[in-house]
């Protein structure tokens, strides 16, 4: 009687683990976490092909690309500019572009951190070429110099920020865009605004605005 028990616990006990094999939920533990997935559902996608999900389109990444260059630009000329000399009207330019294009760059970082995206760590080398310019000018012609690339750059940052608020993709990027637009366009404004040649005027000959 009690072989005839022990036999039937045992033939029980092979039919629930071969039901539990047939489980389409049943998932292989031996896998690393992140790995695993259910046996004869759909796989769960690995680590790698969430990132993958989440890289910005050829549209989208471009300007990506083009805003952290000319943001990093915009920081890195203007400090450039305050320590080689006396700016006069554009040293408020400068101090400006550090403080808004900083808050800008962190705000984009955080936001590639956040979704995954890949974001390039250094300017690009038309920047690194305008970069040089500002340091290597004669101090005579530093604050011409200076404005003229003001002027290049923030007009070509308003093309920019607008061609993404009408045509990026991603709805994150998008709203950065759109959000930061209007202080492109005013800083543009203020630098049309401001004479270069104010700086270098002599005291008692200042030039009229």
């Amino acid at each position: 009687m009690k072989k005839a028990i022990a036999i039937t616990l045992t033939a029980l006990a092979l039919s629930a683990c071969d039901r539990d094999d047939r489980s389409p939920m049943r998932r292989d533990d031996t896998a690393p976490e992140g790995e695993r997935q259910p046996r004869g559902g759909t796989p769960t996608p690995t680590v790698e092909e969430q990132r993958g999900a989440r890289k910005l389109s050829p549209i989208d990444q471009s300007f990506a690309n083009e805003a952290v260059s000319g943001g990093l630009f915009e920081v890195e000329s203007s400090k450039a500019a305050r320590e080689r000399g006396e700016l006069g009207p554009m040293k408020h330019i400068a101090t400006m572009m550090i403080t808004d294009h900083e808050k800008a760059n962190a705000e984009l970082q955080t936001l590639a951190k956040k979704n995954g995206w890949e974001l390039p760590e250094r300017m690009a080398d038309k920047h690194q070429r305008k970069l040089a310019e500002i340091k290597e000018v004669e101090p005579k012609d530093l604050a011409k110099t200076y404005h003229r690339l003001q002027l290049e750059e923030h007009e070509a940052a308003v093309r920019l920020f607008e061609s993404c608020v009408k045509n990026c993709e991603n709805p994150d990027l998008k709203t950065f865009a759109s959000r930061n637009l209007p202080t492109i366009r005013m800083h543009l404004e203020h630098v049309k605004k401001t004479s270069p040649t104010a700086a270098l005027a002599p005291i008692g000959k200042q030039v009229e605005l």
